[in-house]
């Protein structure tokens, strides 16, 4: 039984170093890895443990069957806890888990003193003590892993391969989307438009926005962002104002900013240009998916939305909550609130508790305008123009590669398409 039992630690430890390498690679399924990591330990090594304290010493049998469901609420809270799921945090898993590893701790230290486990000698505790340290290292688990086998077929390119307009990907403002990142299907997905695509990872300045036709910024934040308020500009005043400049000038700019606080870090930004966001969260009050459908006008009838021809028309789009922004009067509604959806503004992002929501209805998720000689597109909402894995998992697309979003990607070229002067 002990060979076992130290078979089934060892097997254990190991499934979460392959998940640590699985992550340094951006390998999908990780958690599932892991997952099969925790009930090994939990139903294999700490189920032989117990049968092992029962025959050892059958006095002590509830004593050993309580440690052994204390381990068991430790070991999955504590994995729930560092995985760290959004829609699992009104569940306090950390406190749940110092409880009950407390409790498994005087269990173990007892049983040292009764010299029944041995600190010497490979046991049970030794397992148990690596497992936990590896589990803490290997996690949280990225819940947003790029889908790198994202190809959807582009029916008619913008430009032949790699000779198109050079378009900028922002990633020297603590952007949470950049190319390297979440952003790398946007990537490959502009390439096969023909596109150049490349990322700029420093400080802006007018010499170097006059290389590219299109600059995209996706959720920048402060450096010193902590999630609440106040919210700190993503730019410098020089910064903004070269980019306004070059805007006027004929650049086109294509801005994203997702939910508090990524929205409020580039409101000094895109208020020159006439627009204001909502520093908050946008929800539907009936709990829907977040589909935006031409049937009912919350998308839009306009030029990015027709596209080039009838196979480039927009019916759907479904986003991921995100922000709401107030559009000035010259620029064109892409996503329409209606009067299903509200919106929070907390003072910390997600912490919705006593919270009095408002109503949005007239708002927009996406607009455009022309400034100057340039172009602007504004939108609330990151995820809706990547495509992902959802807990890393495999087969839980979200975004483009979604079923549930099969116009998506089609929005994304229509956007570019429009800022590069096509449409």
């Amino acid at each position: 039984m002990k060979k076992k039992l130290n078979i089934l630690g060892l097997i254990s430890s190991i499934l979460i170093i392959i998940a640590m390498i699985m992550a340094i690679y951006g390998t999908p399924n990780q958690l599932i890895v892991m997952a099969v990591a925790v009930l090994i330990m939990i139903f294999g090594t700490s189920t032989l443990f117990l049968i092992q304290q029962n025959k050892l010493k059958p006095s002590t049998k509830w004593l050993n069957i309580l440690a052994y469901f204390s381990l068991f609420i430790f070991l999955l809270s504590y994995y729930l806890y560092l995985v760290n799921f959004p829609m699992l945090g009104f569940i306090p898993f950390g406190i749940i888990s110092l409880i009950s590893g407390v409790l498994i701790s005087l269990y173990l230290f007892y049983e040292l003193l009764k010299k029944r486990i041995s600190i010497t000698k490979l046991s049970f505790i030794h397992h148990l003590i690596l497992f936990i340290i590896l589990l803490y290292i290997a996690l949280p688990v990225n819940n947003q892993l790029t889908d790198k086998n994202y190809n959807p077929n582009i029916e008619n390119p913008a430009y032949k391969e790699n000779i198109g307009s050079l378009i900028y990907f922002d990633a020297g403002h603590n952007n949470f989307h950049i190319l390297d990142g979440r952003l790398y299907s946007t990537r490959h997905l502009l390439e096969q438009d023909g596109y150049r695509v490349l990322s700029y990872n420093q400080k802006i300045q007018k010499d170097s926005l006059a290389k590219c036709k299109i600059f995209a910024i996706f959720n920048a934040r402060n450096k010193d962002e902590n999630d609440s308020l106040p919210t700190k500009s993503a730019f410098t005043q020089k910064e903004i104002s070269d980019i306004v400049e070059w805007v006027e000038n004929g650049g086109s700019l294509f801005l994203v900013a997702d939910h508090m606080p990524y929205a409020w870090a580039i409101n000094n930004l895109v208020s020159k240009f006439g627009f204001k966001y909502e520093n908050g969260h946008a929800e539907h009050d009936v709990n829907k998916a977040d589909y935006f459908f031409r049937s009912n006008n919350t998308l839009g009838d306009n030029a990015i939305t027709n596209g080039r021809n009838s196979s480039e028309n927009i019916d759907s789009i479904l986003t991921f909550r995100g922000s709401a922004i107030k559009i000035p009067q010259d620029a064109t509604s892409i996503l329409n609130f209606d009067s299903t959806w509200i919106n929070f503004n907390p003072d910390v992002a997600w912490k919705y508790k006593g919270i009095e929501p408002f109503s949005i209805n007239g708002y927009s998720q996406g607009a455009y305008k022309k400034f100057g000689k340039g172009r602007v597109v504004v939108f609330g909402e990151a995820m809706m123009f990547t495509a992902q894995l959802g807990g890393g998992l495999s087969f839980a697309k979200i975004g483009m590669s979604s079923n549930n979003c099969p116009d998506n990607h089609k929005l994304l070229l229509n956007i570019i398409h429009w800022l590069d002067g096509l449409i």
